[in-house]
């Protein structure tokens, strides 16, 4: 972030202050770095890896439940807009795809609660991960 927003203004003494940029480490840089590279990619439904990835959520979300398509009336009981998921990453790219299986396999107690009250009007909650 140091190189995004070189200086930042502080408050001291009730002043705008201008602060040093943030040095970062060689790790944070490269992290940085890698995390900006990814945000870049755009999700492609063409893509094996980026379909394998759908699946991998879709598995992580209802693992007692047979797969289906990847077009199919099945992906709106989760929230998505339409039968076809991958139309709600066009914006979002597939980084944010990543971030829903992450949180799928950080709290799967949660993803299967809000896969089962996904039905509800508030279908934000992906929204707010992704």
């Amino acid at each position: 972030l140091g190189r995004i927003l070189p200086f930042v203004l502080g408050k001291q003494n009730g002043e705008n202050r201008l602060l040093q940029p943030m040095l970062l480490s060689p790790l944070q840089d490269a992290r940085l770095k890698h995390i900006k590279q990814r945000l870049v990619v755009p999700f492609d439904g063409t893509f094996v890896e980026h379909q394998d990835a759908l699946r991998q959520l879709w598995r992580l979300s209802y693992p007692d439940r047979e797969l289906p398509s990847l077009k199919s009336e099945a992906w709106k009981e989760m929230g998505w807009q339409g039968f076809d998921p991958s139309t709600d990453f066009r914006d979002e790219g597939f980084i944010s795809l990543e971030n829903l299986i992450f949180f799928a396999k950080k709290y799967p107690v949660r993803i299967l609660l809000s896969c089962a009250y996904s039905h509800l009007s508030h279908r934000l909650w992906w929204t707010c991960i992704a």
